[in-house]
């Protein structure tokens, strides 16, 4: 199913002659747009040029101001990507417009950034209208930014899945953006000669940093790099693996209705205990796992071959390959940290966090969410779930559901089914009608599964 719809995506998309060179100067253009794509050193190459916005100028490049965080991570110039998103193309025109007339009136480029801006091409530009506008884009191995998004999700977005179901759901929906498909909508709107597209790997990058091979793609001259103000290390760096499952557990229990601030400071907190730690880098393979790993690589496989033809002719054809293995050299391993000692490390600093957040685990179980996620938590936070763990184990399977568990006949819905009923005598209704939710989705037609669905509704 997802060959067939590559297949049918690739066909419909033809192919476009590979660039020959990428000497085509960017100060060239009226105005140079940089879209991402997400997780390709974005946060750094902002960071940077909105720390030399003067130093750039004098080089003949404005780059209107924006906010960064405590962490130096920011959006860029989302005050323009996100209202073109949200339909609010006035706004956004009348901030484009005034960005361009003070770019003019000081005779510079103008430089946007904004991750914000690669899903909507069509709306960027009407966006430039008239202006002669040139498009950078970095593209990195789709199976290493589907991680590092993963990461993003669970970091600031209040994601809760895990990563292999996070994986599992985009080989099910259309996934252009992901795969770089959305690439030829940006030829078709600015042309293949005005997309300049990059590979994002760190052994290609100038002195392996987004941030300097961007500078230099400005045509800032190497021996002058010195001049300009570079950021202390990473920005924007992944979670340590453990301080990214407590957040994803810590996700269960934040309304992002209501607890934007409160996230806030508890992304804070582990982004600067992450950017302390020795970093631990583990291939996608080991991530995924084989049979997740081999199907994505074939869902990549003919999206990258088009990708890869929008780069530069010295491109290697391996570039957008997923490594086999974990990096090696600076990156070196380490013991792991369990979640409760990242509690007690990263939490800790922000006052009254860790009693806040134990309070809501201690809520959420007394509700009766009973599942892994909701009781490792518990425990982490130092919450007393020995009654709620009584409550689990003194359920007892008799021989009939034993026997029934055990048919050879038996397939996924069944054993769905099983695990719905276990549940339910255990208290955690709300996981069980999850579960039957799958079942059904798996047997349509079983009336079991309906009544049982009915008994859990009531």
């Amino acid at each position: 199913m997802v060959g067939s719809l590559i297949n049918r995506l690739s066909r419909a998309l033809g192919t476009v002659k590979r660039r020959e060179t990428d000497e085509t100067p960017l100060s060239a253009y009226d105005v140079v747009l940089h879209i991402g794509a997400p997780k390709t050193g974005s946060s750094a190459i902002q960071y940077f040029a909105n720390a030399n916005r003067d130093r750039l100028l004098e080089y003949g490049f404005y780059y209107p101001g924006h906010g960064v965080d405590p962490n130096r991570v920011s959006g860029g110039h989302s005050n323009i990507g996100g209202p073109l998103i949200n339909d609010r193309t006035d706004e956004a025109k009348k901030r484009f417009a005034r960005f361009l007339r003070d770019a003019r009136r000081q005779d510079a480029t103008l430089v946007l950034s904004a991750e914000s801006f690669y899903g909507v091409p069509e709306a960027v530009r009407d966006l430039v209208g008239e202006a002669n506008a040139g498009v950078l884009a970095y593209f990195r191995d789709p199976m290493a930014a589907l991680i590092s998004a993963y990461n993003q999700l669970v970091k600031r977005h209040y994601g809760t899945m895990t990563l292999a179901e996070y994986a599992v759901g985009l080989t099910r929906r259309d996934s252009r953006r992901a795969t770089g498909l959305i690439l030829q909508d940006w030829v078709e709107q600015f042309g293949a000669d005005r997309l300049h597209v990059l590979p994002y790997r760190r052994d290609l990058l100038a002195q392996g940093q987004a941030e300097v091979d961007f500078a230099l793609r400005l045509g800032i001259p190497a021996a002058e790099l010195e001049n300009f103000d570079w950021p202390e290390g990473q920005i924007n760096v992944s979670y340590s693996p453990s301080a990214l499952e407590l957040k994803r557990l810590i996700n269960h229990v934040l309304d992002k209705r209501v607890d934007a601030e409160l996230n806030q400071q508890i992304d804070w907190a582990l982004q600067r205990y992450s950017d302390a730690q020795e970093k631990v880098r583990r291939s996608p393979r080991e991530l995924l796992g084989d049979e997740a790993f081999e199907a994505l690589r074939a869902f990549f496989a003919e999206s990258n071959a088009y990708v890869h033809g929008l780069m530069p002719s010295e491109t290697p054809p391996e570039v957008l390959d997923p490594p086999e293995s974990a990096e090696t050299g600076r990156f070196r391993a380490r013991r792991r940290f369990s979640e409760e000692q990242v509690a007690e490390e990263a939490l800790a600093t922000e006052a009254g966090l860790i009693e806040e957040l134990a309070d809501r685990a201690r809520r959420q179980v007394d509700a009766g969410k009973l599942d892994h996620d909701a009781l490792h938590l518990a425990e982490i936070l130092h919450v007393d779930v020995r009654q709620h763990i009584a409550r689990l184990t003194c359920v007892a399977l008799d021989a009939e559901t034993v026997e029934r568990i055990l048919r050879e006949e038996n397939q996924t819905a069944d054993y769905l089914r099983e695990i719905a009923v276990i549940l339910e005598a255990a208290g955690d209704r709300a996981a069980a009608r999850k579960v039957i939710e799958k079942a059904i989705e798996l047997r349509p037609g079983g009336k079991a599964l309906q009544r049982i669905a009915e008994r859990l509704d009531r």
